[in-house]
């Protein structure tokens, strides 16, 4: 009989130690950051999704720390209130904090009724701006990539033109609730115009002077900046990627930058593959075609624009690779040896 009383105690005992460690687990992490990395993020939050897929998303992409007491919170504080909107989150936030920011009507990005806010990323091309506008609840998706090609919406815009790929500018914009489409396009291409025109005339002769040297008129600047935007991640390093691209040209080399290969209305969400990049049917990969793609294939943003316009100062540059460190930074040569060495060296 002792026995088991002792057994009773000692299982009495282990429950008591697991709940005050379960607890006390609990509450470490109502208080700890859960933005992986060091920077603040941003949040988009669409229609339609509730705040366990929301969490399993942003865990699945790496964007919030995955743990499984975030199914304790979720049970426990059920936050419905989430607003269709983009966010910024700062990197100290603890979940609470992170639902906070969600759903109080005043937080950053969500404006009133009447008026609302619309991050446009740089690198976006017109089929991820789509995507985009139709997640946030901004317009629909087949209208965006219609209205981009459509010719008398583009008369309009007094742009001569057959598409606004390129020529619509990333910046946060704010709309008035019944914005259509077409004020969305609107504003995104007269800022463009705006930015580019200043770029344009801060300099009257860098263009005549691309133009000599390198057979390249302002529409070929466009492409160019937009394959710089891709491919760019280190600030830096825009103006030598410009150069490796002039250098090529000059050369008579093809471009071969790994982008242009998924530009495409069925797969641009997919990751360049040897497959895609070789394909001798594409009108963009640059491995298969000579010189620059018809179009941009993306929208660039100022710092990639002005790379176009002012690239590296190196005559021999013609190589790039990814270092593949997390740093977003590129080793440049100036052979094709040295590139096969990068390549052994960086991608194997």
């Amino acid at each position: 009989m002792k026995k088991f009383f002792v057994f009773l105690f000692l299982c009495a005992s282990l429950i008591i130690s697991v709940f005050v460690i379960s607890v006390v687990s609990y509450k470490y992490f109502l208080e700890t950051d859960i933005i992986v990395g060091d920077e603040q993020i941003s949040v988009v939050i669409p229609n339609g999704i509730n705040a366990t897929r929301l969490i399993q998303d942003l865990s699945a992409e790496g964007t919030i720390k995955s743990d499984l007491r975030w199914q304790v919170f979720l049970r426990l504080q059920q936050p419905n209130c989430l607003q269709v909107g983009e966010f910024e989150i700062p990197n100290y936030a603890t979940p609470q904090d992170f639902f906070e920011l969600l759903c109080e009507e005043n937080s950053e990005l969500i404006f009133s009724e009447t008026e609302r806010s619309f991050m446009f990323p740089e690198g976006t091309n017109i089929f991820q701006l789509a995507d985009r506008v139709e997640e946030l609840g901004f317009g629909d998706r087949e209208r965006i990539i219609s209205l981009s090609s459509d010719a008398a919406f583009l008369s309009s815009l007094g742009c001569e033109c057959s598409s606004l790929e390129g020529k619509l500018f990333p910046n946060t914009y704010n709309f008035a609730a019944d914005s259509t489409e077409e004020d969305l396009l609107r504003k995104f291409y007269l800022e463009y115009e705006r930015v580019w025109n200043r770029l344009l005339s801060e300099e009257p002769n860098v263009l005549s002077e691309l133009e000599q040297m390198y057979d390249v008129n302002a529409e070929d600047l466009l492409i160019l900046a937009s394959l710089i935007e891709e491919e760019a991640v280190v600030e830096q390093e825009r103006p030598i990627i410009a150069r490796v691209f002039y250098n090529r040209i000059r050369s008579g080399m093809r471009l071969q930058t790994d982008p242009t290969c998924v530009y495409h209305p069925e797969y641009y969400r997919e990751v360049p593959s040897r497959n895609r990049c070789r394909d001798s049917s594409s009108r963009y990969s640059t491995y298969v075609i000579d010189g620059l793609p018809p179009t941009p294939i993306t929208n660039p943003g100022e710092a990639s624009m002005r790379a176009a316009l002012h690239p590296a100062s190196d005559p021999d540059v013609l190589y790039f690779v990814a270092m593949q460190d997390g740093s977003g930074r590129h080793v440049f040569s100036d052979t094709y040896e040295e590139h096969r060495a990068n390549i052994r060296q960086y991608l194997r």
